[in-house]
């Protein structure tokens, strides 16, 4: 396919996000009449277990259907035609992938850009790609909400699912094979083996979302004890606030997988030639306006979490400092029973840091016990003290021996 150039790309955030929001509408009434067949079919118990299943089935069937991604690999001459949403159709949009082109001409570079439509065979998969991701990452946060496990009860009558949740109390608990309750202890699993799979992989899925949790919970208290339980949910929902922010001001890549496969917008009528399109109100003040909004609280919370950990660092110092002040004291007596008093002095500093001062006329006997007591200090178990040791000066034969709160400094004096 020859490429297009007599068109220009679609820098109006109105028009993509009418488009968009047309395509929420029409997404809504597949997913109500997609959820209406089932509750006939299977009743709503089991429908309200399939939510997260039925809002993703809707939203992949629409944007099949008017996309046709199916033909998106067909080497017909259908493929020419453009792939439109009934909402991109409405505001006269169309999905293109923008290459760049860089050629040479009398020593000067000349940059070319082209504008491929998406329906060419080219780049389809990435049409693909950007389609599935979105509505797949939107269904796996709402199923890992709702429980893996609860997928199994949608196969079940009344009778097994109350055993199956008497069966996952008694694993909590503990009390399988126990002498307790007779009607709970007689509660067998299933046998089959699909079913035993099934239930072992959603498990499996499960115990992921559990340990993801627990990790952001540690992670949350490791930064700050002042920070909310949902503090990973605000992160990810302030993205997503960024995300819009810079589409607001760049009038670009409304979804995070366009802006990750490359797939913008092109108007397939000239823009100038329509009234209504040029009174558009441009939305990059509202960006902007929605950047400090964002920019604000993030660098007071900032502020405040760094204050505070500064002062918890300190503390934890000072009560650190502390004890190994009395550390090198104790082990101070016991070396001063190893050299002789005329050549030896100690000076111990309780506040900062703890000195050793060795002078003797033998190097390498300083050495040794200079390095006899690092190894004594190192060995008191003191794990919150950083265990860095280096040389300064000469290397072999250092006379003073510096214990402090960050660094085990040998250096000469």
């Amino acid at each position: 396919m020859s490429p297009v150039q007599s068109f220009s790309l679609a820098r109006s955030a109105v028009d993509i996000l009418l488009a968009a929001e047309k395509d929420a509408l029409y997404e809504g009434e597949v997913k109500k009449e997609l959820q209406n067949l089932l509750e006939r079919i299977l009743g709503h118990r089991s429908v309200a277990q399939l939510l997260p299943e039925i809002s993703a089935l809707s939203s992949f069937l629409y944007y099949c259907l008017s996309l046709r991604l199916p033909f998106c690999f067909s080497p017909n001459q259908s493929n020419y035609l453009p792939f439109q949403t009934l909402g991109e159709e409405s505001c006269n949009l169309v999905r293109v992938s923008v290459k760049d082109f860089y050629r040479s001409t009398d020593g000067t570079s000349e940059q070319k850009v082209n504008y491929i439509p998406v329906a060419s065979t080219n780049v389809g998969c990435r049409l693909w790609l950007s389609v599935v991701s979105a509505h797949l990452c939107t269904y796996i946060i709402d199923r890992s909400r709702l429980g893996w496990l609860k997928l199994m009860y949608v196969t079940m009558t009344p009778r097994n699912r109350l055993e199956q949740q008497l069966r996952q109390q008694q694993m909590e608990r503990g009390v399988i094979g126990s002498n307790g309750n007779r009607g709970i202890s007689n509660v067998q699993p299933p046998h089959s083996f699909p079913a035993r799979a099934s239930i072992c992989i959603l498990k499996r899925f499960d115990l992921w979302r559990d340990s993801f949790r627990a990790w952001s919970r540690a992670l949350e208290n490791g930064i700050s004890e002042d920070l909310s339980p949902n503090c990973i949910e605000g992160l990810v929902d302030w993205l997503r606030q960024c995300h819009l922010t810079i589409f607001y001001i760049s009038a670009t890549y409304l979804a995070i997988p366009s802006r990750l496969y490359k797939i913008q917008y092109m108007f397939t009528s000239d823009p100038t030639q329509s009234s209504v399109r040029q009174s558009r109100p441009n939305l990059s003040i509202l960006g902007y306006i929605l950047l400090i909004r964002l920019l604000v609280p993030v660098t007071v919370k900032s502020t405040q979490i760094l204050r505070k950990w500064k002062q918890n660092r300190r503390r934890i110092s000072a009560t650190a400092e502390m004890r190994f002040a009395s550390v090198v004291s104790s082990r101070m007596q016991a070396t001063t029973r190893i050299l002789p008093k005329t050549d030896s002095r100690f000076n111990v500093k309780s506040s900062a840091s703890a000195h050793c001062v060795l002078n003797h006329e033998h190097h390498q006997q300083s050495r040794l016990v200079a390095m006899s007591f690092v190894g004594s200090v190192l060995l008191d178990g003191v794990k919150k003290i950083k265990r860095n040791a280096h040389y300064v000066g000469k290397k072999y034969f250092p006379n003073k021996l510096e214990v402090s709160m960050d660094t085990i400094e040998l250096s000469i004096i």
